[in-house]
């Protein structure tokens, strides 16, 4: 599953990575690809897209499934998808893509939705996860997500999980790499397939990717890591109160809240993690129809009403 959220500075490279990098592989018997595509309101197509990938598929031809105008900063809209894709596409096992800007941890940084003015927090995503998860593999083709708070929302529900620690080129995770060695061996751990796909981001310019484990190994570091912040900072304020094991690390509501911070939206700037520079991609592609959208319910509703379905405390957030 690709989640596209497109509707921002990145709308220019939607179109590239379907055509050149889920298209040349598309689906087959073993694996299957969907992608939900929203795109910015001034693009050749602007509604919310549901596609399934078939090989040479390409999104400018008629077969596709349109949904209207999706927001895509909204938890509901990414819980529909991954339901929606669970149920008419079933496996084994399921991966998930998460395609658009990112800033680790920071609330109304990620996932951003510029025409809804929204973004989904790890909080939403936590809730997302709870309601439509399991997910064997989390990937994130996007900027400076690399890191251990990001991991901790997603420990419970996904076995390994793929990020950058820097920002992203547009080339990002590499598609049309990940998909055939996939179908080549489709019986692949998730530890296999997070290495896969963290190998493939590093074809390129991309240095600073890693495939992380989600495992007992990694339920010890977060307990040494909590140690050693808790020591950090006991040891260099001695005249603060005492922190207690991660109690200053998340509030109730999941943004971080450390001493003497604040939790107020800021100004929206654009930092380099929310530009991606456009590089030409080498080879070519036959172009065809993008396929397999007879199978489309009609109770996929994208633009409904936000947070309809999420627990109570898990509402409110980026507005």
């Amino acid at each position: 599953m690709v989640y596209i959220v497109g509707d921002n500075n990145l709308d220019p490279w939607v179109l590239p990575d379907i055509e050149t990098e889920l298209a040349p592989a598309g689906s087959n018997a073993d694996v299957q690809v969907v992608a939900l595509a929203d795109r910015a309101a001034t693009a050749e197509w602007s509604q919310t897209l549901l596609f399934y990938v078939t090989q040479a598929c390409w999104p400018r031809r008629e077969r596709y499934r349109r949904l209207g105008r999706g927001q895509h900063g909204d938890p509901q809209t990414l819980i529909q998808f991954i339901q929606w894709t669970k149920a008419h596409y079933p496996a084994d096992h399921y991966a998930l893509s998460l395609w658009n800007h990112g800033w680790s941890w920071r609330p109304y940084q990620s996932m951003f939705d510029e025409t809804n003015d929204d973004t989904m927090d790890q909080h939403e995503l936590q809730a997302v996860l709870e309601l439509a998860g399991p997910i064997d593999v989390l990937m994130y083709d996007a900027c400076q997500m690399a890191s251990i708070e990001n991991e901790a929302t997603v420990r419970a529900y996904s076995q390994a999980i793929v990020h950058s620690q820097e920002f992203v080129n547009w080339d990002g995770i590499e598609y049309e790499l990940v998909l055939p060695a996939l179908q080549a061996n489709p019986g692949m751990t998730a530890e296999q397939l997070a290495m896969t796909i963290n190998q493939s981001a590093s074809t390129n310019n991309e240095r600073t990717g890693s495939a992380v484990a989600l495992n007992a190994d990694w339920d010890a570091l977060i307990v040494a890591v909590d140690a050693w912040a808790v020591a950090l900072h006991n040891g260099l304020r001695p005249t603060a109160p005492t922190m207690s094991r991660r109690s200053a690390l998340l509030n109730i509501s999941g943004e971080i809240a450390l001493p003497g911070t604040s939790t107020t939206r800021p100004t929206r700037s654009v930092s380099r993690s929310q530009t991606r520079t456009s590089r030409p991609k080498a080879g070519g592609h036959e172009r065809g129809g993008c396929g397999g959208t007879r199978r489309v319910a009609p109770d996929f509703v994208p633009w409904g009403t936000r947070h309809q379905h999420l627990p109570a405390a898990a509402r409110g957030g980026s507005g």
